[in-house]
Parts: C-alpha cells; sequence; structure tokens
C-alpha cells in the first residue's frame, strides 16, 4: 500500500513537471489601444488579461500555460487584415481572439478563414460578422439583436404593455433597436422606432411622444452621454416612465455625468 501511495506522488509530481515544460499556447489578437475606441478597447485587452491570468491559475489550456501577443491597430479596422496576418504567418500564433468592433471583427475574420485559425468573435456583435457562416469563427460576444431582450421580459413580467423604443442613427443602436422591436410581437404596443442623432442634447420631442402614446417603458439605444442627456430632459420636463432602459447606462461614466441625478 505505501508502495502504491509513493508511485501515486510520484506520477502527480512528474505530471506538473511535464506539465511546466510543455510548450504554451500562444493566442493572438488586435484590440485598438490607441486612437478613437482606445478606451473601450483598452477595457477589452484587460478582460482578455484578466482571462489569461485565471486560466493560467487553474492549470492552464489543456495543462499548458497561455501567453498573449496583442497588436494595436490605432483604431483603423482595415489594419486588421495586415496585423492578423502578421499573427499567424510571422508569430505562429496558436489560436485568434477577435479585435474590438465589428468592422475589424468581419476583416479579421476573412484572414482566419483563409488560414484556418479559430478566431473567438468577442467584441463583433454585428450579425453581418457571422452572415456568410464563418467555419472558423465561433461568437462569445452577446450580439446586438439580444441587447433588449431582457428588459423586454422585464416589461412583461411587471405587466407593461405599451413601449417605446428609441435608436441612436447609427448601425448598431439601429439593428439592437429593430431586433428589440421585432421581439417585441404581439405582447406589446409599440409604434415606429424614434431614431435620434448622434449626440442630442434635448429629448423633449421622445418625451412628448411617450406622454402621447402612454408608453410605460422607454427603452432606448445610444451611448452614455445621450443616456445622461435623457435623465437631464426627464427631470426639466417632470417626466419619469415607468421603466427606463438605455444600453447605454450601464457605463461608468453615467455616474460622472449626472452626479447626484445618477
Amino acid at each position: 500500500m505505501n508502495t502504491i501511495r509513493l508511485v501515486f506522488v510520484w506520477l502527480v509530481g512528474l505530471s506538473a513537471a511535464l506539465a511546466q515544460d510543455a510548450p504554451v499556447i500562444v493566442i493572438g489578437a488586435v484590440i485598438s489601444q490607441t486612437g478613437a475606441q482606445a478606451d473601450l478597447g483598452r477595457e477589452y485587452a484587460r478582460g482578455v488579461e484578466l482571462w489569461r491570468d485565471a486560466v493560467n491559475a487553474d492549470g492552464g489550456l489543456l495543462g499548458r500555460r497561455v501567453e498573449l501577443r496583442v497588436l494595436d491597430d490605432g483604431s483603423h479596422a482595415r489594419r486588421n487584415a495586415e496585423l492578423y496576418g502578421r499573427l499567424i504567418n510571422e508569430e505562429k500564433v496558436d489560436l485568434l481572439i477577435g479585435p474590438y468592433g465589428s468592422a475589424a471583427t468581419l476583416i479579421a475574420a476573412g484572414e482566419a478563414e483563409r488560414a484556418r485559425r479559430v478566431m473567438v468573435n468577442g467584441a463583433g456583435p454585428a450579425a453581418v460578422v457571422h452572415g456568410r457562416g464563418p467555419r472558423y469563427l465561433f461568437q462569445s460576444a452577446i450580439p446586438y439583436s439580444a441587447y433588449g431582450i431582457g428588459v423586454l421580459e422585464i416589461a412583461a413580467e411587471a405587466g407593461f404593455r405599451r413601449l417605446l423604443i428609441l435608436a441612436r442613427d447609427e448601425p448598431a443602436a439601429l439593428e439592437a433597436a429593430e431586433a428589440a422591436r421585432a421581439a417585441a410581437g404581439k405582447t406589446f404596443t409599440v409604434g415606429e422606432i424614434e431614431v435620434f442623432r448622434p449626440g442630442l442634447t434635448n429629448f423633449a420631442t421622445q418625451v412628448a411622444k411617450a406622454r402621447a402614446t402612454q408608453a410605460e417603458a422607454w427603452i432606448a439605444f445610444g451611448d452614455v452621454r445621450e443616456a445622461a442627456e435623457m435623465v437631464k430632459t426627464f427631470r426639466e420636463l417632470d417626466y419619469a416612465p415607468a421603466l427606463f432602459f438605455v444600453s447605454g447606462a450601464s457605463h461608468a461614466r453615467l455616474v460622472a455625468l449626472l452626479v447626484q441625478d445618477a
């Protein structure tokens, strides 16, 4: 019995030693760290780094330690063809993580497909990214079409039936809003999507529409600045919908923009 125990301990030690000597798994990614998308890109990069650290702390991926090779596209989507080509052909990475943004991911996916390299789509939520049925691209990001599903479930549980759906005039917000409107189906009463221009600072027209239609839920797809302006408009007009949802309101900057009104 003691001999068996000693053999077992020896095997455990040998396995640990082999795992440490095993080749690493190199994962490549191109993430905006400069340019217009830098703030969001850096947050995405930190998330990828946290994943690497958690995996390595848990023994690695398939028993192999994970290393990252991260390049910067300077917030220019078109650079991803060149940079993912470098990761595949020069850096010889084993796996790929997609860049930040749908346009960049669509371009990067083309390189992955041509090279037959597995890529995880972590930040390309637009439907067009997977529209051609790629074989090597796997989505972990929540698609824009799912952004409004949770709030529709909340509205239904609360017994609300009349909705006002708003969207910033740009592809991502419009895709999310259109999907939410379609998902509303016969459960809710909802009119046409109220499209507003980017950077709008006064939502009085939309508040008037909400009051006229007796909307119980205000469901909007925009950025954090617009979320703040909506709240400011509500306060000025003494208006408060029973349910208020804005996709951009999840950003930490909302508190800084609204202070006590947050």
